[in-house]
């Protein structure tokens, strides 16, 4: 190939790299202009800035999205509300079947947090108590919006730097305004017979030993072995005790013919030996009906019923609890101290 045939051939190919490198610039620029162009027309204003440098912007057609530090949109504008962000989602709202709903979406807009809440309060400046609009019922969850305890409640109340967390007969009391909740109270409301025992637990030592679910299974427990010696019927004692304790916790008609008119003097104590067996003790101030007072003995176990032929007076009820290897509460055994008190009169 001639000199002059070479250089036509250079620059020719020079040509070329100028002409590619030129629509190559042209064409991320053109990019760029059109995606700033869409993304400002489409805001009509900023509404809200966090500390992380995101903002939500309003859209001309009145829904709300949310812009990253630098400005690029990360949650398209088709949210009634965007209520507050965190390193990794958004809690929106949205209007669903004429309700308007809260949930959470991740930067890839991905429904990460289920959109059924109809309110989510904010409380101790970390804390978030969902309200599910089916059923009422609470989720605690903490600033990344992970739920806190198990459990969905009844009812959460916030006062005075105190969480308080209802359900069925139970309700605790956390302490939130610290670094990490401190449980400060648990109380039961027990049903016994035709009576209510309400007791509580504030001892420290409890509390950082025992679960909230601890608590629901002793107070279930009681009330259960209770109705279960009340009605001379232990078929469903293998749910709150094991096979080894049967023996000693079937005692036939020690109720028998026994009303209950108060339930009092709640104790809780534990004994820390080998083993460590939680003490739960009670008064109960009965009345008689004196007909069909005939003595019976358990077939099974042949254990004789405690002799107690007073028409009215209290019987002291202790149940012991100790853990087994699933870490599960169970009634080990039980005693009954009787007292006949002349001045008590029983309730009409």
């Amino acid at each position: 190939m001639s000199n002059q045939a070479k250089f036509l051939v250079s620059l020719l190919f020079i040509a070329i790299i100028i002409l590619c490198t030129g629509l190559t610039r042209f064409y991320f620029d053109a990019t760029k202009d059109t995606y700033d162009t869409e993304e400002q027309e489409n805001i009509a204003s900023i509404i809200k800035s966090f500390d992380n440098g995101m903002q939500v912007f309003e859209s001309k057609n009145g829904y709300h999205g949310l812009l990253d530090s630098e400005g690029a949109v990360i949650i398209e504008p088709e949210w009634m509300e965007i209520l507050t962000v965190t390193d990794r989602m958004a809690l929106v709202s949205r209007r669903i079947q004429d309700k308007v709903l809260i949930g959470g979406v991740d930067f890839e807009e991905n429904i990460i947090f289920p959109i059924v809440f109809h309110s989510m309060e904010c409380v101790a400046d970390r804390y978030y108590i969902g309200t599910v609009a089916e059923d009422e019922s609470c989720i605690v969850y903490n600033e990344k919006f992970e739920p806190m305890f198990q459990n969905s409640w009844e009812n959460v109340e916030y006062k005075n730097d105190l969480l308080l967390l209802k359900k069925e007969n139970s309700r605790f009391s956390y302490y939130i305004a610290g670094e990490t909740p401190i449980f400060r109270k648990a109380e039961m409301t027990c049903p016994i017979g035709n009576q209510m025992l309400t007791w509580s637990i504030t001892n420290r030592i409890y509390l950082s030993t025992l679960r909230p679910e601890d608590y629901v299974r002793i107070n279930s427990s009681v009330s259960s072995y209770m109705d279960m010696l009340i009605h001379n019927n232990f078929e469903n004692l293998s749910a709150i005790s094991s096979t080894e304790y049967f023996g000693g916790l079937r005692k036939s008609d020690l109720f028998k013919n026994m009303l209950f008119d108060e339930v009092t003097d709640f104790s809780f104590m534990a004994d820390r030996g080998e083993e460590t067996i939680y003490k739960f003790s009670f008064t109960i101030r009965y009345h008689k009906d004196p007909e069909g007072q005939e003595e019976t003995v358990d077939p099974e176990t042949e254990i004789q019923p405690v002799e107690n032929n007073d028409l009215e007076g209290t019987a002291q009820v202790k149940l012991y609890f100790k853990k087994n290897a699933s870490n599960q509460l169970i009634l080990t055994s039980m005693n009954l101290d009787y007292q006949h008190t002349q001045a008590y009169q029983p309730v009409p």
